[in-house]
């Protein structure tokens, strides 16, 4: 249990897509955007610098499944929502971890 700590963010940003689909409050898409945006960056910067790859990897103790669930659930809230533009980011940061991984 102590990879928890490493995966709370994930957790978090998934209880907060889930209440901002509920709630349908108009700043919380904004919030979702720009988590979106920021994570895609630096998922394109894991996955194209090597060192940054292995010290990313090094601090990650979460299994990767749970990681690709969480993933996955994001982008079905999104989609469910009609938040194509934040479903088509999230499909892009799945594939990106998922490259990554594979590096």
């Amino acid at each position: 249990m102590n990879w928890l700590k490493d995966i709370i963010v994930d957790i978090l940003v998934t209880i907060f897509i889930a209440t901002a689909y509920w709630l349908g409050d108009p700043w919380m898409w904004w919030v979702i955007a720009v988590y979106t945006v920021l994570l895609l960056i630096a998922k394109g910067v894991v996955l194209t610098g090597d060192g940054f790859m292995q010290r990313a990897q090094q601090s990650l103790k979460a299994p990767e499944w749970l990681l690709h669930l969480l993933y996955l659930v994001n982008i079905i809230l999104l989609g469910i929502a009609g938040w194509w533009f934040l479903m088509s980011g999230w499909c892009l940061i799945w594939l990106f971890s998922y490259l990554a991984e594979r590096k």
